[in-house]
Formats: C-alpha cells, sequence, structure tokens
C-alpha cells in the first residue's frame, strides 16, 4: 500500500514538472494558453461573479473527487485576478468542498457515501479514529490523505464539527499558499522556483503520509 502511494507521489511529480517544461519549451501552447487567458478575462470582466462563483465551484468539487484537480486553473486564474484573490478564491472553494464531504459523511446513508469511497477505506479509517482521538492525530490524518476521504471518514464517526473545521482550516491554508505560489512560479516562467516549491510539495505529502503511517503501527 505505501508502495503504490509513494509511487503514485514520485509519478505526479514528475509528470507535472515534464509538463511544464513541455508547455515552457512550445511557443504554439503557450500562445494557445495566453489567447484562451484573454477569451475568458473577458468573459469575466462582463460576468465577474459569475466568473468567481464557477471558480470556486470547481475547487469545490476537487476537494470532493480527488481524480479531478482544480490545480490546472490556477495559472489562468492568476493572470486574470492576481494570486492573492485566486488564493482566496481557492482557500474558500476547497474549504466549501471540505465542508460539503463532512455534510455527506455526517448526514447521508451509507449507500450514497460509498459512491464517492470505496466502504472498506471509511470502516478502516472509521476504526482507527474515534470521536476522542488526539487533535494533532486527526491533523495529521488531514494532512496525510486526500480531503474527500478524511471529511466523509469525519463526518460519519460525528467527529466535532468545530474541531473538524479548525483541522481543515489549517490544512488548506498551507496547501492553497504552495499551490498559488507555485502557479506564479509557472506564469512567470520561473524554472528553479517553481521545481523547487513541487518538490518540497510532494516532501510535505510524502513525510506526513509516512509518518501517519508510523503511528497507526503504534497504535
Amino acid at each position: 500500500m505505501t508502495y503504490k502511494i509513494n509511487k503514485k507521489i514520485l509519478f505526479t511529480v514528475l509528470s507535472v514538472i515534464i509538463i511544464a517544461f513541455v508547455f515552457w519549451s512550445s511557443v504554439t501552447l503557450q500562445s494557445l494558453f495566453y489567447d484562451s487567458v484573454g477569451f475568458l478575462g473577458k468573459y469575466i470582466e462582463q460576468n465577474r461573479i459569475l466568473g468567481i462563483l464557477i471558480f470556486m465551484g470547481l475547487a469545490a468539487v476537487s476537494a470532493l473527487f480527488s481524480p479531478f484537480s482544480s490545480v490546472p486553473l490556477i495559472p489562468a486564474g492568476i493572470m486574470i485576478w492576481g494570486g492573492n484573490i485566486v488564493f482566496f478564491l481557492l482557500t474558500s472553494g476547497w474549504l466549501l468542498g471540505d465542508l460539503i464531504a463532512y455534510s455527506i459523511g455526517r448526514f447521508a446513508r451509507r449507500a450514497v457515501i460509498s459512491r464517492f469511497v470505496p466502504q472498506e477505506k471509511l470502516d478502516y479509517y472509521k476504526e482507527i479514529i474515534s470521536k476522542k482521538a488526539r487533535f494533532w492525530f486527526v491533523l495529521l490524518f488531514r494532512f496525510a490523505l486526500p480531503s474527500e476521504i478524511t471529511g466523509y471518514a469525519l463526518g460519519i464517526m460525528r467527529y466535532h464539527f468545530g474541531k473538524y473545521l479548525l483541522v481543515t482550516v489549517l490544512v488548506e491554508i498551507p496547501f492553497a499558499f504552495l499551490t498559488v505560489y507555485s502557479g506564479e512560479a509557472f506564469v512567470k516562467g520561473n524554472l528553479l522556483l517553481f521545481t523547487s516549491l513541487v518538490l518540497f510539495s510532494a516532501a510535505v505529502i510524502y513525510l506526513t503520509l509516512y509518518y501517519f503511517k508510523k503511528k497507526l503501527k503504534d497504535k
């Protein structure tokens, strides 16, 4: 299991860096990107509220379904709104998705939840994390695993909502900062900074996952 996860992290990191290199080395792709951003920018100028809601909605969906990611939208968003606004919209969207995942876990039937996350996974994490689990352990759990799994699992076990919200904020803000900062480096073509941020993010995920697995063995 751990080997598969490590392999997935490595594959993701290499894919992101390779895609960035291909983009930076292709005049055609850059031209297509800037043309698309220009078109979206004009549309958002005429539909500001709708543009913001769509961006936040896609960010929320990415927090509910891990195969979908809002990260590719970040560079375009930065060029249209700037890094600070994108950081706020991205964080707000992720938090919204996290709260929806928690609500589904807490109030929906198991048959509904199993459509999003395999039942055996939810049962496993429910078994190892109780309502009385220490705050730092839940924080580590939230850092180490995808948001939708943790949201559904903590909702199912009816983990204290206030603590869940605090844990979620503490996790999403650093990741949103790294994501937006990486997006700015990508837009500016800063190879060294972009690669460093991607590797640093991967290292954080790997180390928290490793430490979480270690604590599970101790338990």
